[in-house]
Formats: structure tokens, sequence, C-alpha cells
């Protein structure tokens, strides 16, 4: 957190294209209430200027606009979770592998390709609203042990289920 020169407290990130059906809005809002927790955003869009200016107004709010390969890795290792609100059926998010390759457990939407990517010892699946969204932000922040047990899960799961072990076994099944 000193690197990226954010207060030493609870922190949540969201990584991808800052637009409405990612979950951003929903995401801002909880971050405007939840004002003892960090929220960084990562990324560009059209509601980075919104985000730029909340992040003026509130303390806990970050947008640091987007970020080559290179630089993302010190934001998830900053970040005690990742959230990824998305309201619609996404088809692949790599941020997800990401997150849980960093050692970090996610909230993320029980729409699209989530189910699928992770279970309950890395993340917490939720209908996409702000009640619940905001209801395991705070359950995470105020559960430690919950916290610690889905973050030692978090790197081998993501070696066992998207290392590249498992493109070996894809390609084998068809060739």
């Amino acid at each position: 957190r000193d690197k990226i020169e954010i207060p030493q407290r609870f922190t949540v990130l969201f990584v991808g294209r800052l637009i409405e059906k990612k979950g951003v809005g929903i995401l801002l809002e909880i971050a405007k209430e939840l004002k003892d927790i960090n929220f960084i955003f990562v990324g560009d869009g059209p509601l980075e200027q919104e985000l730029k200016l909340a992040s003026v107004k509130y303390h806990n709010i970050f947008a640091v606009g987007r970020k080559n390969p290179q630089e993302i890795p010190v934001y998830y290792g900053s970040a005690d979770i990742g959230v990824l609100p998305s309201l619609y059926e996404e088809g692949f998010a790599r941020v997800t592998l990401e997150t849980l390759s960093c050692g970090r457990p996610v909230i993320v939407a029980n729409k699209g390709c989530f189910p699928g990517m992770i279970n309950n010892d890395v993340g917490i699946l939720v209908d996409p609203t702000k009640e619940n969204i905001k209801e395991k932000i705070i359950f995470l922040y105020k559960n430690q042990g919950e916290l610690n047990r889905l973050t030692r899960n978090c790197r081998q799961y993501a070696l066992v289920h998207f290392s590249e072990n498992n493109a070996k076994h894809i390609e084998d099944a068809y060739f």
C-alpha cells in the first residue's frame, strides 16, 4: 500500500473497463458509504471522470486510471479482496484469474462465467445488487478469520484450475 500511496486499511479492488454494465456505479455508491474502507478502481472508460471526481471528494476512493500489465500486480497485492459486480453475462473474466493468482479472494456476480470459475473456498458469489455486494464486503471486513481462510486458498486454487497445465489438458483432449 505504501508503493501506491494509499492508507493501511482494508482495501477493495476493481480492475476493468469503467462502464456501467461492469457494476462500477454500484461499487462507487458503496465506496461513498463505507468510508473506512479503501476502494481502488483500475481502468479507463466512460465512468473514469466520475470516479476521479469522487476520489477528490472522498478520501477512501482511488481512481488510478489504466495500468499496463507490469503495473497491476502491486494493486492486487495492496488489496484485501477483488470485487467484480458485473451486471451482465460475462463470457470470461481474466481479472478473476489474476486476482486469485495474486492470492486475493473475490466477490463476484452470480452471472456468466463466474459460477464456473470460483467456489466458496476462494470467493463469494452474489446477485449483483448494491445491498448484496455491500453486505459481503462488510462481512469480509469484519471477519478476519473468514478473509484469512479464503486468502490462504486462492493461490493454490489458481494454480490447480487456471495454470498452463490446464491448457495442456484441453489441448490433449482435442489432439
